[in-house]
């Protein structure tokens, strides 16, 4: 009975190593200079093809149960994690839609501080013209300095919770692509290459250079 892949066995090892071993010092210190090297070398690459796929063969039963294990272990974290998760998204997206009423509030409460110390200002320097405390020219010189910023009513701060950040980044919805400037756009490389294969290497595309890809394939 041939014996199974179930634990790596030292003889295959041992083969495997030896095998990769006199590998990488052929391709290494190949030359080729004659048509006969030239095909000698195709001959070695399809035997290291073969080993490679020889040594794929036999750690794949190994890494199928690894993998199965490993998805299983996943699944079942996934299924405790990811209801976590979307609970902790709700919290945040309500916790922001807070956060923004509390802005518009503490903004409208700081507009109507402004405009009451500005009302209060006005009066002030007009019951001090109707008691000839000032005459028009210093009126106008004291009305043209700012507000003493001090004078105004506090407005309330957001509130603040120990062990909580916020962080404001900016992203970008593209809503229309072809108003883009173009430095904000990268080159398709895949719809590129398309073309130039398309047009077996022979065509000029602004700004690019078409060059040539040889890709070496060897039949086991």
């Amino acid at each position: 009975m041939a014996r199974k892949n179930t634990v790596l066995a030292k003889t295959d090892m041992s083969e495997f190593e030896k095998s990769k071993n006199y590998a990488m010092v052929y391709a290494e210190t190949l030359k080729i200079t004659t048509a006969s090297e030239y095909q000698t070398a195709i001959s070695e690459c399809a035997m290291v093809k073969r080993l490679k796929k020889k040594i794929v063969d036999f750690f794949e039963p190994m890494r199928v149960r690894a993998k199965a294990a490993y998805d299983e272990v996943l699944k079942q974290r996934s299924d405790l994690t990811n209801p976590l998760d979307m609970a902790e998204e709700i919290i945040k997206a309500k916790l922001t839609w807070w956060q923004r009423q509390e802005e518009i509030r503490i903004e409208e409460e700081a507009r109507k501080a402004r405009e009451a110390a500005e009302k209060k200002h006005e009066q002030d320097l007009q019951e001090m013209r109707e008691a000839g405390l000032l005459d028009d020219e210093e009126a106008e010189e004291v009305a043209s300095e700012p507000i003493d910023m001090a004078m105004m009513p506090v407005t309330p701060e957001p509130v603040k919770v120990q062990g909580h950040s916020v962080s404001r980044k900016w992203r970008v919805v593209v809503d229309h692509p072809h108003l883009v400037p173009r430095e904000h756009c990268s080159p398709d490389l895949a719809k590129l290459n398309a073309t130039a294969n398309a047009h077996d290497g022979q065509i000029e595309i602004p700004g690019c250079r078409v060059e040539e890809v040889i890709t070496q394939r060897i039949a086991t």
